[in-house]
C-alpha cells in the first residue's frame, strides 16, 4: 500500500527546504490544494498527483510503497530503474494495460485470473485501455505484479491536449494516428 503519511512529510520537509510556503508548492507543482491536502485522509491517491509531486522531491513511487517482500526480492530495485523524468509526466494507463496483457499471454491467464491476482475488479483493469487517471489503489497491485516501477510507465504531458490527459488522444498527439487494418 502507499504511505501517505509519509509521502505527505516529505513534501512539508521538500516545503521546507525550500523555504516555500504551501501555495507555492501546489503552484510550482501545477497540483491542487486539495490533492495534497486530501492526502491525509484518503485511502487511495490519484497517480497523477503524486507522480507530479515525486518528480518534484526527486523521489520515486517506490520509496513510499510499504510492501510484505524485502527490497532483494524486488526485481525492480537498483540499477534497473528508469530515471525520473525531468518534465512534468502523467501515468499512461494504456501502456500498463498493455504490459499487463503481455504477461497475461505469456503466462496464459485469463483476464479473470489476472484480477485475482492483483486482488483487483476485471472492469477495474479494462478501464485502463482508455487511458486517463487511476488511483494508487488500482497501480500498486499492477506494478508489483509486473515487477516495473511506476516510471516506467510516465509519459510527457501534452500541452496541445491538456495537462491532465494520458488517454488515446494524446498518444496520437505524440505518435500519430493509430493505423487500422
Amino acid at each position: 500500500f502507499f504511505d501517505a503519511e509519509r509521502f505527505l512529510s516529505a513534501i512539508d520537509q521538500g516545503r521546507q527546504d525550500r523555504g516555500m510556503t504551501w501555495a507555492a508548492v501546489t503552484t510550482e507543482c501545477h497540483v491542487s490544494v486539495t490533492t495534497i491536502k486530501g492526502m491525509t485522509f484518503r485511502s487511495t491517491l490519484e497517480v497523477d498527483g503524486v507522480m507530479i509531486i515525486l518528480q518534484w522531491l526527486g523521489r520515486r513511487l517506490d520509496d513510499f510503497i510499504v510492501r510484505s517482500s524485502t527490497p532483494s526480492e524486488r526485481t525492480h530495485q537498483g540499477d534497473n530503474q528508469p530515471p525520473i523524468p525531468q518534465l512534468y509526466a502523467r501515468f499512461d494507463t494504456i501502456a500498463l494495460h498493455a504490459a499487463l496483457n503481455r504477461k497475461r499471454a505469456e503466462h496464459g491467464l485469463s483476464w479473470s485470473q489476472v484480477a485475482g491476482q492483483l486482488g483487483l475488479s476485471v472492469g477495474s483493469i479494462a478501464r485502463f485501455t482508455r487511458g486517463g487517471r487511476t488511483s494508487t489503489g488500482t497501480l500498486i497491485p499492477a506494478l508489483e505484479w509486473l515487477q516495473q516501477p511506476a516510471e516506467t510507465f510516465m509519459q510527457p504531458s501534452q500541452s496541445t491536449v491538456g495537462p491532465a490527459r494520458m488517454d488515446r488522444r494524446a498518444r496520437e498527439v505524440r505518435d500519430g494516428p493509430a493505423q487500422r487494418g
